[in-house]
């Protein structure tokens, strides 16, 4: 009987992608160092995530997913003044480039990768309208 995906496990994998993508780049970076760094075997990253490109396109929704929460509190939170806001917005952003630079280069690094930035831009484009 297989075990069910735990949760908590699969969060660790991410944080920890994220952080190996971001140190190592894209090419650099391999399952074993992720599942060493993560104090799991690398057959357990496959229960959760089908290859490292998988792995890796997750990584970088983490990214977006965690800016466009921001935004989206920035714009909704109006008992705080605009400039507070903004510069909150303005700080998720720049600890996200920050930590995540070499992670990103790896969206410039392959061509069919562009996309995924291009629709992650407009993604955060659209939680920024309403901050503006």
């Amino acid at each position: 009987m297989s075990r069910s995906p735990d949760e908590e496990k699969r969060r660790r994998i991410l944080q920890v992608s994220f952080e190996a993508f971001g140190e190592l780049g894209y090419k650099r970076t391999t399952i074993k160092h992720i599942a060493d760094r993560a104090g799991i075997a690398p057959g357990s990253i496959y229960t959760y995530f089908h290859d490292k490109d998988a792995l890796f396109l997750c990584a970088i929704s983490e990214i977006w997913d965690r800016f466009s929460q921001a935004a989206q509190e920035a714009a909704e939170n109006q008992q705080i003044p605009y400039l507070r806001r903004a510069h909150a917005l303005f700080d998720v952003a720049e600890d996200l480039i920050r930590r995540s630079h070499t992670l990103l280069n790896g969206i410039f690094s392959v061509p069919e990768r562009r996309d995924l930035l291009r629709r992650n831009l407009e993604k955060a484009c659209r939680h920024l309208v309403p901050f503006f």
